[in-house]
């Protein structure tokens, strides 16, 4: 007893241990829990301690002590446990030994560091298993390591239980035998001196009780042996009935096959009964005893002699080797062959128990020798589900009187009663009237009796032959489910007993089913106990079922109220609301006993459902009995979606809430009540009533239940009285009252609660929710607490009840400022145990003789009163401290590493690597808090070390104090897929970038693995391998040791000193590295899995390899959804590693190994269990062979081979599922008869007959896989309609040509006989390119070759492809490729501009007879030049050139004397001499100059409206000479540019001087030109200037002022641009004024703030303007009034600042686009949420006005848009809705708060688009896809139509609609499918406001995806 008391201790000292840091501590890899490499936990990742205390390990005691695991019993060193594989966290660690945890003692710090040596400990309680002796590790001697040593086990001392504990802990399967005797040899040394007590269903054997227990008689000749079902994994038996008889199977090359009866004789068969722990052989079994074989057959004329321990060992033929069939497999029975039935029954699953024992006679069984576990073990072995009932007395005959003679010892979970241990049992009172029978649930006899319906009444069980009725003694709903299944009735409303529906008159069967599960049939449920009983008359078990049709309310406080839900047709669904009202809302209250119908709720008021609407338009009288008698639309016929979802609220229905406390969990109680709020009377009420209304409200458990209307009096009814409850009540109303509304109290008197769950006291005014001034909650108001005897004991109180860690200060003296109203407590004194304020004795509430001078504070140690702000995270940056409610910042005199250290342990960051100082990080604002600090180092926090004191000191903020810690990650891998792979970027100076890959190798790639803890490095690819970074390259030449803890240490060329580009960029791959791949499958998105670890590829086991599972995968590789998942090697077998073994995905991880499953490379698997996908994105369907990939021969991918389809019966439904699944649209042709050609190897299918809804091929009916009786002259071919059978050839593009098409595998041309435009507008329409222009013959664009295909083509026009106009036939024809056939559609561009600025300037060409010829210039004008210019989109003619103005052309002149009408459309059809027809050389080429050409630029200036002035004339730009040059000049070029009038026209190449040409000089422009070309000038080329004169322009539309560093455009850092260089504002006289020009100049709206002081940050280089001084009607900040352009008295800490109106502080975040999404609202130069406590329309209507994006749609919170990181800037706001900007809104205050992002506030405001098309070339056109849920999923086709295309085209600013295809006519989506059967009336504004079947209901598949052409 006492040693069963010893590990009770132990479990309640690791339970104790599991509350107190279990998380945080463990051993790892050493088979048990007290054995192991040590791990500890921090910053929530597991890494090692590193075991380099070379004289003393003292912490192996102290580990072995706090996990509860005795003493250290080894202190083995590094690795007798495993290398580990992640991160270390612990060096240095020194214990005395008496410390109660490892952090108590002292260790180097928190850090990742590298590692030679994991620590590993052995602890005394350590217990683990091993199987000694036997053929493999699953057979042998039991022997236990203890400690140290190993120990075997006593026969006597050992059970069932035990030895399926040990098998399972050795992955070894099930107990086959236990053996005594020592049958596998004696032990030696020490005998086991404890019996194991396990359940037999633990993990591993550490966790099974013992006692202490010494058994004088055991010796090593008693030592205990198992065999496991593992042991025997290349031999079985099959078929014989048991594992201990059948045909010899074993195993080879990963495949069972037969053993040949040749020579088979008894010693073979005794080896292999000796082998499988069976006995000896009873008999031998020839000719196939116990039936044929199939497979491979192994083994033939096996000879043993008897003594070998593995029949392998025997000689034999060979592997394969043999002369024999499947006829004559060997056979086995051995005498621990032993086999049940179940006889004399109606049925296989009922009857009396029958044994046999090898191959003797069949026995029956006692009644008294049976459990019912040997009852489960029996009907589970006969497929008979579990037992129901164990009848005595030989209920079904007597047997043949033969009596078995055992008792069998069942645990219930071994497979075959041969796996259950025995015990001889001679009972000589038993016989033939004593036989035991089963009744198992597979058994068909049961009915339901004497009930209203065929699914209700009293349980009645047929034994043999003869009903009776079932006992009630263990019956119950659970149980009832089951059978109510079964019957197919449903599920069970009542399960009532006591003869409820009747007694029977029969017999009376004892039934103690008891089933807590929802399996559906009773042959699944468990059993706890089942005995013959009697059973007393009357107690016969009943069941109501629900039949076919019930209902239900969902979602509500009770089930009286919520939404309405109807069971039909196997599947709960919703009620539609309209015409819903409290008749229809009465009829469901009476059904459900609820009272009368209070509201009928409608717009899903509870919520939306999913899945079905079974009614719509339910219309009852009031007076029916269930909603299905009422009038409707009939089942399942609706026009609503689950927005409509309707309600009840019901008179019964009962709530509960807290009302006028401090918050949900403290006030006034009032119950809700035939629909009436009211309040409890406080008679009798106590801490037992107010405990069950804190557990009922999930607020933990009552701390008082205050009276006398404490929370004020409430009104109305007073619904409760006397309540007295035990506390143990679910809710309140259970328990015992006056009855509702029974009372004799007033509202004086009304009940209250306070829960542990509320927090009546608060902290304000502190730099967060754990420091500040105390208030506490009384009476309905908050007051403060005097400082009268106010220490560290009191304030530690506080932070313990706020969850805030301990007191670090407790100040008085208004410290935080002084409060106003009550000062509730004063004279505190805490004993420091108490766990709330109030509990402390004190004065009294509203005692005290003290003012709000004296207001007590706390400072608590989770508060962090410390900061860095603008480094790369948390652990880096400006150090700021909070003092007197103000952040301020810490001056950098004396500044040094050791006070540095003190701020990166206060915020957990490590050690400090740097202490940089002069404003490192940027300059603060506000107050300097500290000066001259100097840290001994052992402080805790940087309040305490020394100081000048707060506030003193002598700097300025460009002095700012700055720390980098070790816990910051100034190294990142980007790129990679992962974090431990990818370009190396680094951050230095604010910025991050890159390394150059100059000397870059292995050794500089291992410290960037070391610093980001990934391991080692694998490899250092250069040549920007992982992708080219952008901006800075901060490192290069790098040259690492490898001691180097960070790639900052390393020598290189200095920060920014570099040879390099991006190009060079450097990258590493880290053994930490994870990836993925399929292998052997069609393609990227199939195949075999493999997984990237330690920079090996190896497979995964599938082991539990399920949908979930392969879906991750699917998702992980971006390739859709998964389609199958295949096991068994099924893509080919892997070779080395196996990584992943039993993995289990609950389908949300991003990646596979965020799945659990073993640990890496921990498996029993071999690469024959390989796991494998098929992902929707993969391709297992091709066509080959055909004109493109929408056209060919059909193949299929199976079994990791391309195969064929024959054609037997294949047709256009089949080929169409082939177009679909290949995204090409819809299925033209489906030829057979080998079309496309014959393929090769398998034919994989036949007798294809698909209906058409399939989404895949291989989903259709055929004869199965390789099953056929065709050969590939038979193959199946396909055309789809998004093939292109026809093409244009050698003509300017692909919308002219010659015509050529495809057939038969061939490319071949038209003959022009009959040719004529409506031929060719065909072929135009199937090229989309438009209609045709022209239909030449004779071979115009030169002859084809080889087949031609057509010939006399007739069209009507209405064809949609050229192969269905009439022809004389396929290669029918009487004509020569002289007459091919060609065509020219409009979509081709047959001129061309050459030559000039750009493509609407230039000389004109023109193609003609497959050649580009020139356009003589006779009579050419610019009515000729204007069609020209049309034809191109290029605008109109300015000028039409002639005499080559663009350079002389080339090779032919096509066209002379050109006149056209200006009505042309095309420059060849205006009049000319003809085609070649020209009396001109190239001399005379035209030209043409189009107003869309831009002639003109400004070069060298802030933008393109400004700069130096260069024109283009004769094919080359130049510039314009300053003389005469003014602003009337400048401004024609501003219009010629859109860039505005002139601002100024500065002169003295002011944008530094061009080169080249000086094209005018002189130039006088009256102002009203519309080019400058236009205006008077010397002439092209005259002039008498330098490039030293060039003119230069300043236009309005040039930004010569920005800001930076802001979060936009908009916000940020006044520049302003001079003299070519851009230079920052001095903020001296810098206000709003200045700062509204700013803003007007940007086009910005107006000035919200101008900060000074750098608040953007510091600029460089010039500072152009300082006292700035503005009236507010300058249109330029140049036009204020300063000192003048660079003169000043300023540093940058003074640039000036700028907020604009315009600037958008907000933006919503992961929603569809920029109008929808999460919250985030910029501020202190970081973006942070909002928390959704009070968010609604209202604040969000705010949002989407200061966004521009209309109103707002949709509120949402709880972080339905994903949860953010980092601060929360603002809580419960509250908008009244005439703000401008969110910021305006009432709330909290700058990041007060007490939420957590997953209550991140969002928005969806109208001007999102939720929907959009894809594909389709533009916006208005393509495939329609909606998102929702935060993701993006298309539409089902199905009843899709052009009033649907519609809404959609409207929705999008697109215009009507022009087009609406099916069939994923813009080729097939991936992911969801949100929307199916669509119906829109056409006066919706959105597509998610058409009636439809609900978000993601569809019965489609993405080749019926839904698309839109829109007229926009």
């Amino acid at each position: 007893m006492k040693g069963l008391l010893s590990i009770q201790l132990l479990w309640l000292l690791l339970s104790f241990h599991s509350t107190l840091g279990a998380d945080t501590l463990r051993l790892v890899d050493g088979g048990s829990p007290c054995a192991g490499r040590v791990e500890v936990k921090h910053q929530d990742q597991w890494g090692t301690v590193c075991d380099d205390d070379e004289t003393e390990r003292r912490y192996h005691s102290v580990i072995c002590q706090q996990l509860g695991c005795g003493s250290a019993v080894a202190t083995s060193e590094a690795l007798i446990f495993g290398e580990d594989s992640g991160m270390t966290w612990l060096r240095e660690v020194m214990c005395h030994g008496n410390e109660s945890a490892l952090w108590d003692c002292k260790h180097g710090g928190w850090e990742l560091k590298s590692c030679p040596y994991a620590a590993g400990v052995l602890c005394s309680d350590h217990i683990k298993s091993r199987l000694i002796g036997g053929k493999s590790i699953c057979s042998g001697r039991v022997e236990i390591e203890h400690g140290e040593s190993w120990v075997t086990v006593c026969d006597a001392d050992f059970d069932l239980k035990a030895a399926s504990v040990i098998c399972s802990e050795l992955n070894c399967g099930a107990v086959v035998s236990i053996l005594g005797g020592a049958h596998f040899k004696e032990g030696d040394g020490p005998i086991w001196n404890e019996t194991l007590q396990c359940a037999g269903n633990e993990p591993q054997l550490f966790y099974c009780p013992r006692v202490s227990h010494w058994n004088e008689t055991c010796s090593h000749a008693n030592d205990v042996s198992i065999v496991c079902s593992g042991a025997a994994d290349e031999l079985r038996l099959v078929d014989g009935g048991s594992p201990c008889a059948g045909k010899v199977e074993v195993k080879h090359q990963d495949r069972w096959g037969m053993v040949c009866d040749g020579v088979w004789e008894m010693e073979d068969a005794e080896v292999v009964c000796r082998q499988l722990g069976c006995g000896s052989a009873v008999s031998i079994h020839d000719q196939a005893h116990f039936g044929s074989s199939s497979g491979p057959i192994w083994l033939d004329e096996v000879a043993c002699d008897g003594t070998e321990s593995s029949l392998l060992e025997c000689k034999h033929r060979g592997w394969g080797v043999h002369s024999c069939d499947h006829h004559k497999a060997a056979g086995v029975t051995c005498s621990g062959h032993i086999t049940p039935r179940l006889a004399g029954g109606d049925s296989v699953c009922s009857g009396r128990v029958e044994v046999r024992h090898g191959e003797e006679a069949w026995s029956t069984v006692c009644d008294s020798h049976f459990s019912l576990n040997t009852a489960k073990v029996i009907c589970n072995e006969l497929n008979c589900g579990t037992a129901i009932s164990i009848l005595g007395g030989a209920q079904f005959g007597e047997g043949n009187g033969i009596v078995w003679n055992e008792t069998f010892q069942c645990v219930g979970n071994e497979s075959h009663l041969v796996y259950c241990p025995r015990t001889s049992h001679a009972n000589q009172t038993c016989g033939p009237a004593n036989v035991v029978s089963i009744i198992c649930s597979r058994h068909t006899g049961f009915r339901l009796v004497n009930g209203s319906t065929q699914c209700s009444g009293r349980v009645e069980v047929q034994v043999p032959g003869a009903w009776g009725a079932l006992c009630d003694s263990h019956w119950d709903l659970s149980i009832a489910n089951v059978l109510c299944n079964q019957l197919d009735c449903g599920f069970a409303i009542l399960a009532p007993g006591e003869g409820y529906l009747g007694g029977g008159n029969g017999s009376e069967w004892t039934d103690s089913l008891h089933d807590k599960s929802s399996e559906p049939h009773l042959h699944h449920g468990p059993v706890t106990r089942l005995e013959a009983s009697p059973c007393p008359r009357d107690n016969d078990a009943g069941v109501v079922c629900s039949g076919n049709r019930q209902i239900r309310l969902v979602n509500g406080s009770d089930h009286c109220a919520g939404r309405v839900e109807i069971y039909y047709n196997g599947t709960w669904g919703t009620v539609c609301d309209d015409s819903w009202d409290t008749s229809d809302s009465d009829v469901i209250c009476k059904e459900l006993g609820c009272g009368r119908a209070i509201s009928a709720t409608i717009s899903a008021h509870y919520g939306e459902g999913s899945g079905q609407i079974w009614l719509d338009d339910v219309n009852c009288s009031g007076n029916e009995s269930s909603l299905w008698e009422c009038p409707s639309g009939g089942w399942g016929l609706h026009n609503c979606r689950h927005n409509e979802d309707a309600g009840v609220i019901c008179s019964e229905n009962k709530q509960i809430r807290l009302v006028n406390g401090t918050d949900h969990c403290s006030g006034r109680v009032e119950i809700y009540y035939n629909g009436t709020w009211g309040t409890v009377c406080d008679n009798s009420w106590d801490l037992s009533d107010a405990n069950v209304a804190c557990k009922q409200l999930r607020c933990g458990h009552a701390i008082s239940a205050p009276v006398s209307a404490r929370y004020g009096s409430g009104s109305g009814k007073i619904w409760m009285d006397d309540v007295n409850c035990s506390g143990n009540e679910s809710n309140l109303w259970v328990c015992p009252f006056r009855g509702w509304g029974q009372h004799n109290c007033g509202d004086h008197e009304d009940a209250g609660v306070i829960c542990s769950g509320s927090k009546p006291v608060r902290l304000v005014n502190g730099g967060d929710h754990c420091a500040g001034r105390v208030e506490i909650y009384y009476q309905d108001t908050w007051g403060t607490v005097c400082d009268d005897s106010w220490d560290l004991s009191d304030a530690s109180v506080v932070c313990k009840e706020l969850g805030c860690g301990h007191a670090i200060n407790a100040p008085g003296s208004a410290h935080y400022g002084q409060g106003s109203g009550q000062i509730w407590l004063a004279d505190v004194n805490c004993s420091g145990t108490e766990t709330n304020l109030w509990a402390c004795p004190s004065r009294g509430w509203g005692q005290q003789n003290c003012g709000h001078g004296e207001d007590a504070g706390v400072l608590c140690s989770e508060s962090k009163q410390i900061r860095l702000v603008n480094g790369v995270d948390r652990c880096a940056g400006r150090v700021e401290i909070y003092y007197n409610g103000t952040w301020g910042t810490v001056c950098d005199d004396s500044w040094d590493t050791s006070d540095a250290n003190v701020v990166c342990q206060e915020l957990g960051c490590g050690r400090t690597i740097s202490a940089p100082g002069s404003a490192h990080y940027g300059q603060g604002s506000g107050q300097i808090w500290l000066d001259d600090v100097s840290c001994s180092g052992n402080e805790s926090y940087l309040r305490d070390c020394s100081s000048r004191g707060w506030g003193q000191h002598n700097c300025g903020h460009g002095e700012d104090a700055g720390v980098l810690c070790s816990g910051s990650k100034q190294v990142r891998l980007v790129n990679g897929g992962d974090p431990c792979s990818g370009r190396v970027e680094i951050h230095y100076n604010g910025t991050w970038g890159t390394v150059c890959d100059d000397s870059w190798d292995r050794s500089d790639a291992n410290v960037v693995c070391q610093e980001l803890g990934c391991g080692r490095a694998l490899n250092a690819p250069g040549s920007a391998h992982y992708g080219e970074g952008s901006g800075q390259i901060w490192l290069d030449d790098v040259s690492c040791s490898g001691s180097e803890s960070y790639l900052r240490d390393c020598s290189s060329r200095g920060w920014g000193q570099h040879n390099c580009g991006h190009s060079e960029d450097a990258g590493v791959l880290c053994s930490g590295s994870k990836q993925i791949r399929l292998v052997n499958g069609a393609d990227r998105c199939a195949g075999r899995v493999e997984v990237y670890n330690d920079g090996t590829w190896g497979t995964v086991c599938d082991d539990y390899w399920d949908l979930l599972a392969s879906n991750v995968v699917c998702k992980q590789l971006r390739c859709g959804y998964i389609i199958n998942v295949t096991v068994s090697a099924y893509y080919g077998k892997g070779s080395g590693q196996i990584w992943l073994d039993k993995v289990k995905c609950s389908g949300t991880e991003s990646y596979i190994w965020e799945c659990s499953s073993s640990r890496w490379g921990v498996n029993n698997c071999g690469h024959s269990e390989d796991a494998g996908v098929i992902c929707s994105g993969s391709k297992q369907v091709r066509l080959v062979n055909g004109a493109d990939r929408c056209s060919g021969r059909v193949e299929i991918h199976y079994n990791g081979a391309w195969g064929t389809v024959c054609d037997d019966s294949w047709d256009t439904s089949d080929a169409n599922v082939v177009c679909q699944e290949l995204g090409c649209g819809r299925a033209t042709d489906a030829p057979a008869s080998a079309y496309y050609g014959q393929g090769s190897g398998q034919i994989w299918l036949d007798d294809v007959s698909c209906s058409g809804s399939e989404s895949y091929l291989r989903d259709c009916s055929s004869r199965g896989w390789g099953q056929h009786n065709c050969g590939h002259s038979e193959d199946a071919g396909v055309i789809c309609s998004g093939s292109k059978q026809i093409r244009l050839v050698n003509g300017v593009d692909r919308c002219a040509g010659r015509v050529e098409i495809h057939y038969n595998g061939t490319w071949g041309t038209v003959c022009d006989d009959s040719w004529d435009t409506s031929d060719a507008n065909v072929v135009c329409q199937e090229l989309g390119c438009g209609r045709a222009l022209n239909a030449p013959g004779s071979a115009h664009y030169g002859e084809g070759s080889g087949q031609i295909w057509l010939d006399d083509v007739s069209c009507s026009g209405n064809e949609s492809y050229l192969r269905d106009c009439s022809s004389r036939g396929w290669g029918q024809h009487n004509c020569g490729h002289g007459e091919d056939a060609g065509v020219l559609c409009s979509g081709s561009k047959q001129v061309r501009l050459v030559n000039g600025a750009d493509r609407c300037a230039g000389r004109v060409e023109i193609y003609y007879n497959s050649t580009w010829g020139t356009v003589c210039d006779d009579s050419w004008d610019t009515s000729d030049a204007n069609v020209v210019c049309q034809e191109l989109g290029c605008g109109r003619a300015i000028n039409a050139p002639g005499s080559a103005h663009y350079g002389q052309g080339s090779g032919q002149i096509w066209l002379d004397d050109v006149s056209c009408s200006g009505s042309e459309s095309y420059l060849r059809d205006c009049s000319s001499r003809g085609w070649g027809q020209q009396n001109c050389g190239h001399g005379e080429d035209a030209g043409v100059l189009c107003s869309g050409s831009k002639q003109i630029r400004l070069m060298n200036g802030a933008d393109r409206c400004s700069g130096r002035v260069e024109i283009h004339y004769n094919g080359t730009w130049g510039t314009v000479c300053d003389d005469s040059w003014d602003t009337s000049d400048a401004n024609v070029v501003c219009k010629e540019l859109g860039c505005g009038h002139a601002i100024d026209a500065p002169a003295s190449a002011y944008y530094g001087q061009g080169s080249g040409q000086i094209w005018l000089d002189d130039v006088s422009c009256s102002g009203s030109e519309s080019y400058l070309r236009d205006c008077s000038s010397r002439g092209w080329g005259q002039h008498n200037c330098g490039h030293s004169e060039d003119a230069g322009v300043i236009c309005s539309g040039s930004k010569q002022i920005r800001l930076v560093n802001g979060v936009d455009r908009c916000a940020g850092r006044v520049e302003i641009h001079y003299n070519g260089t851009w230079g920052t504002v001095c903020d001296d006289s810098w206000d709003t004024s200045d700062a509204n020009v700013v803003c007007q100049e940007l086009g910005c709206g107006r000035a919200l703030n101008a900060p000074g002081s750098a608040h953007y940050g510091e600029g460089s280089g010039q500072i152009w303007l300082d006292d700035v001084s503005c009236s507010g009607s300058e249109s330029y900040l140049r036009d204020c009034s300063s000192r003048g352009w660079g003169q000043h008295n300023c540093g940058h800490g003074e640039d000036a600042g700028v907020l604009c109106s315009g600037s958008k502080q907000v933006r919503l975040v992961n929603g569809a686009d920029r109008c929808a999404g999460r919250v985030e609202i910029y501020y202190n130069s970081t973006w942070g949420t909002v928390c959704d406590d009070s968010w609604d329309t209202s604040d969000a209507n705010v949002v989407c006005q200061e966004l521009g994006c209309g109103r707002a749609i949709n509120a949402p919170g709880s972080a339905h848009y994903g949860q953010g990181s980092g601060q929360i800037w603002l809580d419960d706001v509250s908008c009244s809705g005439s703000e401008s900007y969110l910021r305006d809104c009432s709330s909290r205050g700058w990041g007060q708060q007490n939420c957590g992002h997953g209550e991140d506030a969002g928005v969806l405001c109208s001007g999102s688009k939720q929907v959009r098309l894809v594909n389709g070339g533009d916006p208005c056109s393509g495939r329609v896809e909606i998102h929702y849920n935060g993701t993006w999923g298309t539409v089902c086709d199905d009843s899709w139509d052009m009033s649907d295309a519609n809404v959609v085209c409207q929705e999008l600013g697109c215009g009507r609609a022009l087009n609406a295809p099916g069939s994923a006519h813009y080729g097939e989506g991936s992911g969801q499918i949100w929307l199916d059967d669509v119906s829109c009336s056409g006066s919706e504004s959105h597509l998610r406001d058409c009636s439809s079947r609900g978000w993601g209901q569809q019965n489609c598949g993405h080749g019926e995806d839904a698309g839109v052409l829109c007229s926009g």
